[in-house]
């Protein structure tokens, strides 16, 4: 029976220790990732600067660049010519030159 109890008292304690464990963990995730986003936005606001772009204006959003140069790069890669349609709505067929 003492066995027992001071089992389900070490397991109780552990459970305690591994939830604040966790919550450090948290926290500590938490604080660096903020201070990750104000250190690159510092950093970007710097290059900004010194490249003279935008000077008064909102800064570039990489997530927007990024899928504007994916765009871009698509846009190159593809020849694929436009489908056009017949007189009774249907599209043509589009024939390959090799």
């Amino acid at each position: 029976m003492l066995a027992e109890l001071v089992i389900i008292s070490c397991t109780i304690i552990e459970v305690f220790v591994i939830i604040w464990g966790l919550a450090q963990i948290n926290r500590e995730i938490r604080e660096s990732s903020e201070f990750l986003a104000t250190d690159l936005d510092a950093k970007l606001a710097a290059v900004l600067k010194n490249m003279g772009i935008n000077n008064g204006a909102e800064p570039i959003n990489p997530i927007q660049a990024a899928i504007a140069n994916m765009i871009q790069m698509r846009m190159g890669q593809s020849q694929m010519p436009t489908q056009l349609r017949e007189n009774n709505g249907q599209f043509q067929k589009i024939v390959k030159k090799d």
